[in-house]
């Protein structure tokens, strides 16, 4: 996946500017692990850097054109004196929504959660750790934040859900966040998914793991949760397809768990009374407010996910056609390697992103920059998993697009 555009994204919210009706409040509460001993230290800071880098743009975007929500955004102490003593005294607004967001260590609860434990001491802790000092549940954000009857809020945590003296290790993984389309279509305006916080009423509590699992992370990305999920809103938001926070986490999991099976993030959603959850329903916790339940189809946009699949599929395209290049021909005979390149950069442009999805070829080099990209990733140790998951996405395309790779492919010699 690609890094999000957000010199584009700008450009998006302008275009949207006085749509979204009077001003609320969205706070934003960073609570970023800054121990800078940590092995995690790195990647948690770029956690917090491609967070503020989102909200803020956001934030700029609606006090200049006046969109009708402003954004605070209050990062907090990394300690749990802090984090509690900041929940405690925050006093926001009925129609005000927050969004809680925890990059740092994390660790499983026996059986008495199905979420984590966020830890704020240092890893060499680890093994004498005063549970009273360094750990506080998800769980007990996600009730706090309800608890002050706002419109809104999000409690999301990336970190482990395991026991960290046996399974804590961090691995690191080379992805990128997505270039972002235009959120218009073709002789229409775009359709801007900004209700998701302006108008939804309900409480979201997510996790990077489930019970029992680690959660990746690396020093140049940050995390793969939060990637995944700041990459997912982003299409969400400027989406020209109506899309939900169902959706949204739906396909954050989604894009996280192909590449890491052992990682399965979970979410609930607390709206209308009714908990429901993405996970197994069987077993219970101590934890647990009421009864769980599975999600309805209404819940969901499936439209915007077929999209979402298509786009994904589309953009990792390049790694079937270097990888078969890579197949067929030497790279110590440089100057076939390179004519090839060149085809297959021209094929990409013409073939995929025009005809298929004209505003991403509408930005000049797009094609070219995809395929360099992914030619020189080919020595990563991550390459072999970027490869897989475009075959698995291959099949989302359409067949004619199909069978004219299939044909390119074969002239690679």
């Amino acid at each position: 996946m690609r890094h999000p555009s957000f010199s584009l994204f700008i450009l998006l919210l302008f275009a949207a500017g006085g749509l979204l009706g009077q001003a609320k409040t969205l706070h934003v509460i960073y609570n970023i692990n800054d121990h800078q001993q940590d092995g995690i230290f790195q990647g948690c800071q770029q956690d917090r850097t491609n967070s503020e880098e989102l909200f803020s743009t956001i934030g700029q975007l609606a006090r200049e054109m006046d969109m009708g929500i402003q954004v605070k955004e209050h990062p907090v102490q990394f300690n749990k004196a802090s984090i509690t003593d900041f929940l405690t005294n925050l006093d926001p607004g009925m129609d005000d929504a927050i969004v809680f967001l925890f990059s740092g260590h994390g660790m499983i609860s026996d059986n008495r959660s199905r979420w984590p434990l966020m830890y704020y001491c240092q890893e060499a802790e680890f093994e004498n750790f005063n549970a009273e000092n360094c750990t506080l549940s998800l769980k007990w954000v996600h009730d706090q934040l309800k608890a002050m009857n706002i419109r809104m809020s999000m409690a999301i945590s990336s970190s482990c859900n395991n026991d960290p003296f046996t399974d804590g290790n961090v691995e690191q993984l080379r992805r990128e966040m997505r270039e972002h389309s235009s959120g218009t279509t073709e002789g229409g305006e775009g359709h801007y998914n900004f209700d998701l916080f302006t108008q939804f009423n309900g409480h979201i509590l997510a996790s990077g793991a489930s019970p029992g699992e680690v959660a990746y992370l690396n020093d140049d990305l940050g995390s793969y949760y939060i990637n995944a999920f700041l990459n997912v809103m982003i299409d969400g938001l400027i989406s020209d397809k109506a899309t939900t926070w169902a959706s949204i986490f739906k396909k954050t999991n989604t894009t996280v768990n192909n590449i890491k099976p052992d990682q399965k993030p979970q979410f609930l959603i607390f709206r209308d009374n009714r908990n429901s959850y993405s996970g197994e329903l069987t077993g219970k916790y101590d934890d647990d407010d009421a009864e769980l339940f599975g999600f309805d189809e209404a819940d969901f946009s499936k439209e915007w996910e077929t999209a979402f699949e298509i786009e994904e599929a589309l953009e990792m395209l390049p790694y079937i056609l270097v990888k078969a290049l890579i197949d067929q021909v030497s790279m110590e005979d440089t100057e076939n390697f390179d004519f090839q390149a060149e085809r297959i950069i021209a094929f990409y442009d013409q073939e995929v992103l025009t005809p298929y999805y004209f505003d991403y070829a509408a930005e000049d080099g797009l094609a070219q920059y995809y395929c360099e990209e992914t030619v020189l990733s080919i020595q990563d140790k991550y390459f072999n998993e970027d490869f897989e998951l475009a075959m698995e996405l291959f099949p989302l395309l359409p067949e004619a697009l199909r069978r004219r790779v299939a044909a390119f492919v074969d002239t690679l010699r």
